[in-house]
C-alpha cells in the first residue's frame, strides 16, 4: 500500500461519559521501550496469536505495540483504536510505513462489523 492509498485516519463519533475522567498513558520512553520489547512480544506468545489474523488493538494510544504486532504477526488486517484524536496522530506517525488503519472512536460503540476481527487486545487501558 502506497502513502497516497493508505487508509486516512477514521473518525466516529467518541464521547466520554460524564463523570469519567479519561486519562492517557504519559509518554514514558521507559515504558513504551519495555511494552515494544517485552510485554507485547509475551503476549503474542502467551496468548498462542495467530499469524495472518484480522487484529483489533483497543485503546491504541500512542501506536507503540502497533509495529510490533505487525512485524511478529504480519496479520492480513491491524487495527488500532483509540478515543484521543491527538494520540492517535502520534500514532500515525509510528506506523507511517506500515499496512495498520487508525480509527477513532469509542470503544462502547465500535464501528464495525461482527466478526470483522480474530482477535481484540488491550494492552493495559483502564
Amino acid at each position: 500500500m502506497t502513502q497516497q492509498q493508505r487508509t486516512p485516519l477514521t473518525r466516529h463519533r467518541a464521547r466520554v461519559d460524564a463523570g469519567v475522567e479519561y486519562r492517557p498513558f504519559p509518554n514514558d520512553m521507559g515504558r513504551n521501550s519495555r511494552q515494544r520489547h517485552l510485554e507485547i512480544p509475551l503476549f503474542t506468545r502467551l496468548l498462542s496469536i495467530p499469524r495472518g489474523a484480522r487484529i483489533l488493538e483497543v485503546g491504541c494510544g500512542r501506536g507503540v505495540a502497533l509495529p510490533v504486532m505487525y512485524e511478529l504477526l504480519q496479520p492480513a488486517r491491524l487495527v488500532g483504536l483509540d478515543i484521543d484524536a491527538a494520540l492517535l496522530a502520534e500514532a500515525a506517525e509510528t506506523v507511517a510505513r506500515l499496512e495498520v488503519e487508525l480509527v477513532c472512536a469509542d470503544v462502547r460503540e465500535l464501528p464495525f462489523a461482527d466478526a470483522s476481527f480474530d482477535v481484540v487486545i488491550d494492552f493495559g487501558t483502564c
